[in-house]
């Protein structure tokens, strides 16, 4: 098996702008929460540096205003990473909320909550139970991700909030690996030319994320043709839904394996993936640290609408029949 020594540097685009590790006075207007779930009400992009509204806080609203070149890298290479999302005094504030989910002093229902892999801690659908706004620090989290998004794909109908997820790897559990996959194989068909696939995952890191234990890695540029990947075949693990819902895996052709780049973060970076780039992490092989990663996802409305008409609401306690009529194995 490929392994690349874990303090060695990869070389993806990564934006070298980092905000100031202090409270500062901005000239923004925080959007409204029905921004979250309308894009008939969304703020353009255009509108996320200028308003007639000063705003001073502890924890002011940041909205990082990305670049052409920022833009153009994710769209060319299917993946792009961003630092200090979260400011280096807010770091506490956003673990709070985190280990508040993983302690289950803030509860979800079900399978919801689970080890589903092993050594690996799944906080899944968690605004079902307790809405972003009752959040604290994770809802101006989410504006924050948001406003990426939208940046990324600045064309109507703009994107919006899918899902949520919180991801713990486990220390000394080299077996808590996601295999790789495209994000877009677990959805029919048929939806890929039905539907609008445009997608923004975004993953932060709560705190550093390294080879050691377990950062995301990418294939660069295998998101261009919006077609399944190939290489050499393709399983699908863990058919219990309880453990894993039927995880797909897809083989790396040999030739690809040292094409894959991997996407060491500080805490409070960020990654954002499109969901035809292939991609995949190793377990936590680090004997005492976490890797925690907490994911907003967003996706064209049109598919967010067919999704909750089916009952799908990406949560581990839908329905048998809804889970298997929106995974239906992409794959002859």
């Amino acid at each position: 098996m490929y392994t690349r020594n874990i303090f060695q540097r990869s070389t993806h685009i990564r934006s070298s702008f980092r905000f100031p590790p202090h409270p500062i006075t901005r000239l923004l207007s925080t959007p409204s929460p029905s921004t979250l779930s309308s894009s008939s009400t969304t703020t353009s992009p255009s509108t996320l540096s200028s308003s007639n509204t000063t705003t001073t806080s502890t924890t002011p609203p940041y909205y990082r205003k990305l670049t052409n070149k920022e833009i153009l890298a994710y769209h060319t290479n299917g993946y792009l990473t961003i630092n200090n999302i979260i400011l280096p005094h807010e770091l506490s504030l956003a673990q709070k909320i985190f280990n508040k989910f993983m302690n289950k002093e803030l509860a979800v229902e079900g399978n919801d909550y689970g080890i589903h892999t092993p050594g690996l801690v799944n906080v899944t659908a968690y605004t079902l139970y307790h809405p972003l706004e009752t959040l604290e620090f994770f809802y101006e989290l989410q504006l924050r991700c948001y406003s990426i998004a939208k940046q990324l794909y600045s064309q109507p109908p703009l994107l919006a909030l899918d899902y949520v997820q919180l991801l713990r790897k486990l220390p000394n559990h080299p077996t808590a690996i996601f295999p790789p996959h495209q994000d877009f194989t677990y959805w029919p068909k048929s939806l890929s030319k039905q539907f609008d696939m445009r997608t923004a995952t975004i993953s932060v890191a709560i705190n550093k994320a390294n080879q050691e234990n377990g950062c995301l890695w990418v294939l660069p540029e295998s998101h261009v043709s919006q077609l399944e990947y190939k290489g050499s075949g393709r399983d699908t693990l863990q058919s219990s839904r309880t453990q894993g819902g039927g995880v797909i895996q897809q083989h790396l052709d040999p030739k690809d394996i040292n094409k894959r780049v991997f996407l060491p973060l500080e805490a409070g970076d960020i990654t954002i993936h499109d969901a035809f780039i292939l991609h995949g992490s190793e377990g936590n092989q680090h004997l005492q640290n976490t890797r925690d990663t907490a994911i907003f996802a967003y996706r064209a409305p049109s598919m967010i609408a067919f999704e909750r008409q089916i009952g799908f609401r990406h949560s581990y306690n839908d329905k048998d029949e809804v889970l298997k009529q929106i995974r239906e194995t992409y794959f002859p």
